[in-house]
């Protein structure tokens, strides 16, 4: 349990550092998938959010 916990947050810190290279290339609040915007809402719950929610979802289903 404890190892998964500390993946998890390796994961989550990659994740956070990539934002930060986006916002760093002003590409920060773009989908890495389609180019479009990811809507506010989405980044102040998720702040390192890569894709927007029609993205994200379409790859969960």
């Amino acid at each position: 349990m404890a190892q998964m916990s500390r993946q998890q947050l390796e994961i989550r810190l990659k994740q956070i550092d990539a934002s930060l290279a986006q916002w760093d290339a002003g590409n920060y609040g773009i989908c890495r998938h389609c180019k479009g915007p990811i809507r506010v809402e989405r980044l102040e719950i998720l702040p390192e959010a890569p894709f927007c929610m029609a993205c994200q979802e379409g790859f969960e289903s």
